[in-house]
This record gives structure tokens, sequence and C-alpha cells, in this order.
């Protein structure tokens, strides 16, 4: 592919906060030069859920139909305190009328909705992604930033544009050449994810068809059912175990045989993570902007990670589309900064909080937790409707 040497914007990483980006900037006739520093798409999930707000943006980027066809919508979670259940608690999870014009929470495939973001850009000439190209320098005026991108076998190219987004993921190279600070609330948590994938093929009629998180002092574990034949058991590490130790295939069959039938799945994959809530100080410096990872991270308990992120890329899209229309000051950058900043921080405060309240270890808090929230709260939904007539609507939206 020929490189352009001069563009509109650059972007630096191509998962999903920087494929959305270029695609909204090449409907908006916005020439893009994305690098991204993987050859491929990554194999392997790393999200897993995401919105009807989010449907939205791929709607706007005209890709809804082509994303919805691979995956699966939902509308209940359980809460269980053992791993077989019962689920001491069933919640329902968006809207569920689809009242936005889309259901309201949706499970995915990761690389394949990577795969359909990138093939996305084939419809722009305009928008050039490179794979297998990471962004080793950049130096920036008044007037635009220049990056160099450099190839495993040590290739490089330099290209030129009046702006910079940095979507290139928690340890941003851009973030750091730019001299933005993280803050932290330290909130550090070590996990093991464990992909899986249905020997079948298709859904596995023996696993359960929807999201629970099993709130066991002794073992806190999260078994997601992702769009497809794949599955996800996502289990804190316990008892101070090194990564070595948590990550041993022989440990984490052990654990999993408490979920399924080890013959019906393949294992994909075992990735020891460490969950933060870390946020970027500044997300503007100049004419290098940040979005998605690169800004903040965030533990998954509410699964809007890569949420944000998408919601990063629309806010960003229409306000530089604005100014390099010239239907607005640059100074419209800073109340990206600002709405998309205290957003974040309140979804970041929310997983903290949620993940405090159902992953908890300490077995006093556990108790409480039981009683208070989960036997109170279905105390209330119940009583409710002990006192409503047969004949009362409300009674039979109940039932």
């Amino acid at each position: 592919m020929m490189v352009p040497a001069d563009c509109t914007v650059i972007i630096a990483g191509l998962g999903p906060t920087g494929a959305v980006l270029a695609n909204l900037l090449g409907g908006l006739g916005i020439s893009v030069v994305a690098f991204d520093r993987d050859a491929d798409i990554y194999y392997a999930p790393k999200a897993v859920h995401f919105d009807d707000e989010i449907m939205r943006v791929f709607q706007q980027a005209g890709l809804a139909d082509t994303i919805a066809a691979a995956a699966e919508s939902f509308t209940t979670m359980g809460l269980r305190l053992k791993p077989a259940g019962p689920d001491v608690l069933r919640m329902p999870v968006g809207n569920q009328d689809r009242r936005y014009g889309h259901a309201g929470a949706w499970w995915f495939h990761q690389p394949t909705l990577e795969r359909q973001l990138h093939d996305g850009l084939d419809r722009y000439p305009h928008v050039h992604a490179l794979r297998g190209m990471e962004i080793v320098e950049l130096q920036q005026d008044g007037d635009g930033v220049q990056v160099t991108a450099q190839s495993r076998s040590g290739d490089k190219v330099t290209v030129r544009g009046a702006w910079l987004v940095g979507c290139d993921g928690g340890r941003s190279f851009v973030r750091r050449a730019a001299g933005i600070a993280l803050d932290s609330a330290d909130f550090d948590q070590p996990w093991v994810v464990v992909d899986t994938k249905a020997r079948c093929g298709t859904k596995d009629p023996h696993l359960p068809d929807y999201h629970f998180q099993v709130c066991d002092p002794a073992q806190p574990v999260t078994f997601v059912p992702m769009a497809g034949p794949y599955y996800e058991w996502q289990f804190m590490v316990m008892d101070g175990k090194s990564e070595r130790e948590a990550t041993d295939p022989a440990f984490v069959r052990q654990q999993l045989q408490a979920f399924a039938d080890l013959d019906r799945i393949e294992i994909t994959r075992i990735a020891h993570y460490t969950f933060h809530a870390l946020w970027a100080r500044e997300w503007r410096k100049g004419r290098v902007i940040l979005a998605g990872d690169a800004a903040h991270q965030m533990p998954p308990f509410l699964g809007q990670g890569m949420c944000s992120g998408v919601r990063d890329a629309q806010a960003l899209a229409w306000r530089l589309a604005m100014v390099l229309h010239g239907t607005a000051r640059e100074e419209i950058l800073d109340d990206y900064a600002a709405e998309r900043g205290c957003h974040v921080a309140h979804i970041i405060e929310g997983a903290m909080f949620l993940g405090n309240l159902i992953q908890t270890r300490s077995r006093v808090k556990a108790l409480l937790r039981n009683w208070l929230l989960f036997r109170l709260r279905r105390f209330r939904q119940e009583l409710p409707c002990a006192r409503r007539t047969p004949d009362d609507p409300a009674a039979r939206a109940a039932r």
C-alpha cells in the first residue's frame, strides 16, 4: 500500500476505538492514516459486551447490520453464591423494549468485531490502515504532528498530519511521548481470563445461556456466554498465587470443572490480567489527543471498557470534523476532554463499587451483602406483586 506523506488525522492503534474513529472520519470525508503494531487482528477477545448506545455509533458508521448479524443480544444477568447456583438474584440488563432502536445489551466476539470494523475502512479511499507498523517517534508544532512508524523488520515511514489521536492502548506510546501522566484509584486486582470454544461449533445446550457472577469470597468468578460458540470465565487470583501458578493449565482445568464438561469445550487462551482504575490527567496536549485505553482503564464489572473508547471516538469525530471544516474553533476539543473525562470518572467509580460489592473477599462483608442486598431485594420485588390483583396490568407485566 502506498502511504501518503500527508493526511489530516493520524491514528495510532486500530483496536475498536481507533477503528471506529477511522470509520467515522472516513464517512465525514477526512483523510486518515492509521497505524497498528500488530500485523493482524488479535486472535482472542479482550472486551465482550456493548450496549445500545454503542450500536447506534456502529449505525452512524454504517456497520450496525453487519455487526448485529454476528453479535447476540441479551436481557438478564444472574448473581449466585456457588458455581452450580442457584441464582440468588436475577437482574435486567439494559432497556428491555428496544425503545432506542436497538437491543439494550449485546455479547460479541472481539476478533470478529474488529475484522468487521477493519473491512469497513475499505469503503474509503482516503483512509489508509497500516498494520504491522508502530509509531516510534513524534514531533508536533503549532500546525500539526509528524510521526515515524516502524515495522518489525525495520522499515520506516514518516507521515505528517494536522492531528494525532492516540488509541494505542494502556501502554500508549503516544501518551508517554506527549508527556501525559496517569492518575490511579489504587484499584489493582489480578485475574485470570479463560477463553473457550464449544466443540459443537455452536451454542452448547449444556452451558448457561446468560451471564452470571459467582459472589463467593473464597473464589469470585465471572461467566460470559459470548456470541456464537465462544465462552469466557474470569477467575480472581486468590491466596497470593503467582501468575505462573494461577495460569497453570492443570489448575485452570480444575477450576473449570465446577462449571463445564471439559470434553465439550476447547480452551483457546489463558491470560493473566491486572484490572486497573486509571485515567489520564490530560486528554489533549497541543495537537495530540488521547482516546480509549490510552486515556482511561477501568475494571470490567460494568462492561464499559470498550464502550467508553467507542464513545470517545464518536465524541471526537464530530468535533474534529467541525474544526477541520472551519465551523468551530479548536477549543471545542477541550470540551471533548471535559465531556468524556467526567463520564469516564463516573463509570470507573461505579465499576469499582460494583466490583467491591459482588467480588468481596471478606466473609463478613459477604454475609451482610447477602442479607441486605440479595434477600432484601428479592423480598421487595416479590412484595408488590403479592398486593396486586390478577387483573392489574402491572401484575400481568410482572408475570
